[in-house]
This record gives structure tokens, C-alpha cells and sequence, in this order.
């Protein structure tokens, strides 16, 4: 039997399982698109690193789809001619780059 306390609301204010208020959430969030590390936000927060990744979740997975968007348009073509032409762009540009680092020696003097 479910006692009276399991349905009182206490509100996420006084939760002591909350640890971070609306504000921080966001503040966190801002920082971090700004470039602060997690650790440093957990740091400055006091709460874990787990905490953080946590509230960022929804943040990184963004972030991650991304990336993948970004890759998949510089991925190899699966056509075999737009593949060959894009092998040989690649080859030349690899020439280009050899060349002038023979020209310029290896740290561009």
C-alpha cells in the first residue's frame, strides 16, 4: 500500500535528486557550446562529469549527427566512374601537397 509521502509533491526546487536548477541546465549548455569541457563544468557546478553528459545528452547527439552529416557528404561516391574520378582528384591533390613540401620543406619554411 502506497503511503501519503509517495504522493506529495515537493516540487524540483526542494528535490534534493535534482542537483541543478533550470538556470544551471542552461548556463551548462551555453557553456558548453561555447567550448568549456565537461570536467570543467562538472568542476565548477559540483556535480560528476555523469551529471553533466547527462543534461547534455540531447546536446552532443546533435552534435554527433553532425559529424555524420559531415562525413557522409566527404565519403567516397559508390558509382564506380564518380569513384575513379574521385580516387585520381585525390592523388593529385596528394602530389600537390608532396610537391610543396619538398619546395617548402616539411614544416613550410
Amino acid at each position: 500500500m502506497p503511503s501519503k509521502i509517495d504522493d506529495m509533491r515537493i516540487g524540483r526546487e526542494n528535490d534534493r535528486r535534482f542537483k541543478l536548477s533550470e538556470a544551471d541546465i542552461e548556463r551548462i549548455r551555453e557553456l558548453y557550446s561555447e567550448g568549456i569541457t565537461k570536467s570543467e563544468l562538472a568542476r565548477r557546478f559540483g556535480v560528476s562529469i555523469n551529471t553533466v553528459r547527462c543534461y547534455l545528452s540531447s546536446e552532443e547527439r546533435e552534435r554527433a549527427l553532425a559529424s555524420m552529416r559531415e562525413y557522409s557528404s566527404r565519403r567516397p561516391p559508390r558509382d564506380k566512374d564518380k569513384r575513379a574520378e574521385y580516387i585520381r582528384s585525390l592523388r593529385k591533390r596528394k602530389k600537390e601537397i608532396y610537391g610543396e613540401v619538398l619546395e617548402n620543406g616539411p614544416m613550410g619554411r
